[in-house]
């Protein structure tokens, strides 16, 4: 018996032990809350400890994750990834997260609360994080991107709390003249 309800690409329920959890091959959908009435696929999982999802082209619906007990870590590999709304909110043991693909897009709040998040690192040419993505993690979060332009954090896509690091992490990726212009950027919104 397989871990997985999938219909028509859409992986609609997980009736495995939880532990290490794999999304296998030829989902196109994780679904997520879409109703009132309605829940995530692992909403309030207790065994889950990590997921990967090494799938291209797939969504990860609205709170398909949501308040996921035990998970610590998500890793995300393939392109034309699009994670929701609210995808991994509320995983409060989540703490490192993987992201690697092009054309990946991270909507509001996707890993909102997700209060011990220390280690972010993502390697993506082509990338949409909304300004609230990253909402009330830990302010110390260490975010790793050598292939985002730090452009796109003037919105507030990975948090002002993770300026420093990810600065201090990327400098030898980045146009120094960037790097400049951030510094300036951050020290402005102090004031």
């Amino acid at each position: 018996m397989s871990d997985f309800v999938i219909e028509n690409g859409v992986l609609k329920k997980y009736v495995g032990p939880g532990g290490d959890v794999v999304i296998p091959d030829g989902v196109r959908r994780i679904k997520g809350k879409e109703g009132m009435a309605d829940f995530g696929v692992f909403i309030f999982a207790e065994k889950v400890r990590s997921v990967t999802i090494p799938v291209d082209g797939i969504s990860i619906g609205r709170e398909a994750f949501f308040g996921c007990k035990e998970l610590t870590s998500v890793t995300i590999q393939g392109n034309g990834v699009y994670i929701y709304e609210g995808a991994f909110s509320g995983c409060k043991e989540l703490t490192s997260v993987l992201i690697r693909g092009d054309g990946i897009s991270i909507d509001k709040n996707a890993f909102l609360g997700c209060s011990k998040l220390a280690d972010v690192t993502i390697m993506s040419e082509r990338l949409d994080i909304d300004k609230y993505a990253f909402l009330l993690v830990d302010p110390q979060i260490s975010v790793f991107a050598p292939t985002l332009p730090l452009s796109i954090l003037k919105t507030g896509g990975l948090g002002m709390a993770a300026a420093k690091t990810f600065i201090a992490r990327n400098r030898e990726y980045t146009d120094p003249a960037i790097v400049t212009e951030y510094v300036t950027y951050i020290s402005s919104q102090r004031k």
